[in-house]
């Protein structure tokens, strides 16, 4: 997740925002060994997602994953999307200074929470 990370430099201290991984809760760097992860599947023509998680690769999204499984069941066909975190701070750089090519609208997305709650965005 990204989160706001207080520190001291001297004798000043400031606050910037920094990703951390969901599972371990070490900061995650954009080196090629960190992802984007999150749950996904169609239902009626509506894309339902789940919330988006930030974690190291390996283990900790590994890990991830598999307590994804619960609150997502393969069975009822969720899957597990990723993508690199550099890749993602990319495309987030881009869409912030203008509207994302090919949106439809209105936008068809369902977040879904883990405790099953479903809100239309």
């Amino acid at each position: 997740m990204i989160e706001l990370i207080s520190t001291n430099v001297g004798d000043t201290g400031y606050t910037s925002p920094a990703f951390v991984c969901d599972t371990c809760r070490e900061q995650a760097f954009a080196d090629g060994m960190a992802l984007v992860l999150w749950m996904e599947r169609s239902v009626d023509g509506l894309t339902e997602r789940s919330p988006m998680f930030v974690v190291h690769k390996r283990t900790c999204g590994q890990a991830a994953t598999h307590s994804l499984g619960g609150p997502y069941p393969r069975v009822d066909d969720w899957h597990d999307m990723t993508m690199e975190l550099s890749v993602f701070i990319e495309h987030l750089a881009t869409n912030a200074e203008r509207p994302v090519k090919g949106r439809k609208r209105p936008h068809s997305l369902v977040l879904r929470s883990p405790a099953g709650g479903a809100h239309a965005v």
